[in-house]
């Protein structure tokens, strides 16, 4: 039987891998009582769309244009819908909570539930409304940062001394429900958003090498949550040191990439989107699909365009082909094979295939590598220490 020994919980979900919209999971509490576990009362933040189409759905969502509300509901019906329908994880974290705190979390839920107020996706989410919930609830909770996500709640409650070592649901087969529980032995911390690299660029001779990454991830991360789907990044830049001066390589505003892993020959399309400098200013694109060859194996392929904005704009289509492993959640590693073609009479082709590896030291460091050959002559090759910290 189950040893639930707090009256209050916060569960977090894995990501979603049918629904890039769902890559930082999603969070709910969870209040014991005295009946069986799968009737406790989970609680969450939700907005009411009603009918909202796609176009007023965004547009409300951005705005603050639906009504939002706390929900409750049994936790036989999460269970359903996260665990055995969309086979995620849920980590359910304890709440360390006196009598005095429970007592005002519970006025507090009842006051508010009568209480109108306004969904954002970004500034007033499920996340943020249970994080006004708990604030205003249990002593000492850190301020939370300018974005909330369901992983950094869970670190803001860990850091704030809230949080006992998590119990683990997840789907297997089919065991009784009872044994799907696993206690974890240690805290499961999410990863840190933030990125700093240094180390060394073996280019026509070798150099120092930096790079930089402000918001968010890619799949060759730190894996202790993030699943392999997908990749988002906000202002990358890459710099290497030549005889005291800076070189600038790289400087990417945004790079997102949906890799959905399926056995489905028709659903679960992946899709590219980058904007920054190479060179020269550069817009890729792309839209293609990744097949799980095996349980740790992924294998794709993606038709993409690219532009380059030179004196005169140049369009290259072309294609790529990328192969990658996940093992044990400490490393990983993959292919790139990237095919495109100048849309022109000279017909230029452009050519890179690239191969990396990322091994995870501990929590907020990891050593990376990675090797490229461009056109047959230009090559290159970096190992880099990956340091992260959150925001």
């Amino acid at each position: 039987m189950l040893n639930f020994y707090s009256t209050l919980f916060i569960v977090l979900t894995s990501p979603y891998q049918q629904n890039p919209a769902s890559a930082f999971g999603h969070v709910f509490l969870l209040q014991a009582d005295s009946l069986p576990y799968p009737l406790w009362n989970t609680i969450e933040f939700v907005a009411e769309p009603g009918d909202a189409n796609k176009l007023s759905y965004i547009t409300k969502g951005v705005y603050g244009g639906f009504a939002a509300k706390y929900e409750t509901i049994p936790f036989y019906e999460k269970i359903y819908k996260y665990v055995d329908n969309e086979k995620r994880d849920l980590f359910i974290y304890p709440l360390k909570i006196s009598n005095a705190e429970l007592a005002k979390f519970n006025d507090t839920l009842n006051s508010w539930k009568t209480k109108e107020d306004s969904y954002k996706f970004f500034t007033k989410n499920c996340v943020d409304g249970l994080y006004d919930l708990l604030e205003n609830t249990l002593d000492s909770v850190q301020e939370a940062p300018a974005l909330l996500t369901p992983q950094n709640l869970i670190r803001l409650l860990n850091e704030s001394g809230k949080l006992e070592k998590p119990i683990l649901l997840q789907f297997s087969g089919n065991k009784r429900e009872d044994e799907n529980f696993i206690e974890q032995k240690d805290m499961q911390i999410p990863h840190k958003y933030s990125r700093f690299d240094i180390g060394m660029l073996f280019l026509e001779k070798v150099y120092a090498n930096l790079r930089f990454r402000l918001f968010l991830h890619d799949v060759s991360d730190y894996a202790g949550y993030y699943s392999n789907f997908i990749n988002l990044e906000v202002l990358v830049l890459n710099m290497y040191i030549d005889k005291g001066e800076i070189n600038f390589r790289e400087l990417w505003l945004a790079r997102a990439r949906s890799e959905i892993p399926s056995r489905d020959f028709i659903s679960g399309w992946s899709w590219l989107l980058e904007r920054g400098w190479e060179k020269y200013i550069t817009t890729n694109i792309g839209l293609g699909k990744t097949y799980i060859i095996f349980n740790d194996y992924l294998l794709g392929y993606m038709l993409r365009g690219s532009v380059l904005e030179k004196e005169q704009m140049e369009f290259y289509t072309g294609f790529q082909i990328f192969t990658r492993v996940f093992s044990a959640r400490n490393y990983r590693s993959g292919i790139y094979f990237d095919y495109l073609r100048l849309n022109a009479k000279e017909k230029i082709a452009k050519t890179d295939l690239k191969t990396w590896i990322s091994f995870d030291l501990r929590e907020d460091l990891n050593l990376f590598a990675e090797s490229s050959i461009k056109n047959r002559n230009e090559s290159y090759f970096s190992i880099m220490l990956r340091f992260y910290w959150g925001i």
